[in-house]
């Protein structure tokens, strides 16, 4: 019989606990730097993560398909919004210690794990081939969630006035500017029919035997990496 959804997501999160297992081995026994933890979370952050958002974004929608799922962003920013809302209802019937501690508790009311735990989740439970489909919908939908970190989740966890040039500059970090480049390579393609770069790439996908193939194909690669750094 096949097994249930609880013990899919549970074995899921238990392979990613064996995969940081050699990472906390090699620190304990210190074989890697302390720098290293920054140095692998600058790589994730800064090249693979990007590269998986692109060429899934790119590859996986088209103009139409696009304009279908609009909503995906701002059912995120519902499920954010609805949490903070959830928090600020049930403060007053706690107790905490200093005004950091109910901040905190807001923030925390807000956040869920949007992004790295449902992209390791998501081939246990909606199987391999329909994995890239799953991970261009969550990547979308991720879009809206990091907006509403940038915009309200800096304002809730923030004791001082807040920086808001300086907080609205991190929606075009590395993941989102590839997310923003990714739409627009796309849009560009589908609506304009443009025969460049991209349309030859996406033409050569199978054989991989020209150069935008063979680019599209490495991003790829590149990308599988972000679930075990």
């Amino acid at each position: 019989p096949p097994c249930p959804m609880i013990l899919q997501v549970f074995f899921s999160i238990l392979l990613l606990f064996g995969m940081a297992a050699p990472g906390y081995w090699l620190a304990r026994r210190q074989h890697i730097a302390p720098s290293f933890d920054k140095d692998i979370a600058n790589l994730l952050m800064k090249v693979v993560y990007p590269c998986l958002i692109f060429r899934t974004v790119y590859q996986r929608y088209t103009l139409e398909e696009l304009s279908a799922v609009w909503y995906l962003p701002l059912a995120a920013i519902a499920i954010m919004l609805s949490g903070l809302a959830i928090g600020h209802l049930a403060s007053p019937w706690l107790s905490f210690r200093d005004a950091a501690e109910k901040r905190a508790f807001h923030y925390q009311s807000m956040m869920n794990n949007f992004s790295f735990l449902p992209l390791a989740l998501l081939p246990s439970l909606v199987g391999l081939d329909q994995a890239g489909n799953a991970t261009a919908i969550l990547l979308l939908a991720a879009f809206g969630a990091d907006v509403v970190v940038w915009s309200a989740g800096v304002m809730v966890a923030s004791e001082h006035k807040v920086d808001w040039f300086r907080s609205l500059l991190h929606l075009f970090s590395p993941p989102l500017f590839a997310m923003y480049l990714g739409i627009s390579c796309r849009l560009l393609t589908d609506a304009f029919d443009v025969t460049g770069f991209f349309n030859a790439a996406e033409a050569s996908l199978k054989s991989a035997s020209t150069c935008g193939g063979k680019f599209l194909d490495t991003l790829e690669l590149i990308g599988e990496g972000t679930i075990p750094l």
